[in-house]
């Protein structure tokens, strides 16, 4: 039986994947997007706003080996809002930037070691 997972659960064992790379001595740099940061706080919200933040950005952004990654983590059955679509459709547009969604913790191993391991 196949176990659900949530797209929390799912950028925990991403994030501890890319930990363990660097263990490894893969220089790769990454860093989680909080577009999803909750608040109840109406001050807290309009601070953000100022500051800039926009949600539909994806949830990782990494660096490794002069390349750079935007993931987008979703369940099985997770749906891209519109506002995501607009930010993949911008990004990938960008030269040199690539946003693709992983559904997986086996599908993220994958990319990760097309993209960044194997063509050193």
């Amino acid at each position: 039986m196949f176990k659900k997972i949530s797209e929390e659960d799912l950028q925990k064992e991403c994030v501890k994947y890319l930990y363990s790379l660097r263990e490894k001595g893969i220089r790769i740099e990454f860093t989680a997007i909080p577009n999803s940061t909750y608040t109840t706080s109406w001050s807290a919200k309009s601070k953000n706003i100022k500051m800039g933040l926009r949600g539909g950005l994806p949830d990782l952004f990494l660096i490794c080996n002069g390349k750079a990654l935007f993931i987008e983590l979703k369940t099985k059955t997770g749906v891209l809002s519109d506002k995501q679509k607009k930010w993949h459709e911008a990004i990938n547009a960008s030269e040199g930037l690539i946003c693709i969604v992983v559904r997986d913790i086996n599908t993220f191993k994958s990319v990760i070691q097309k993209l960044f391991i194997k063509n050193n």
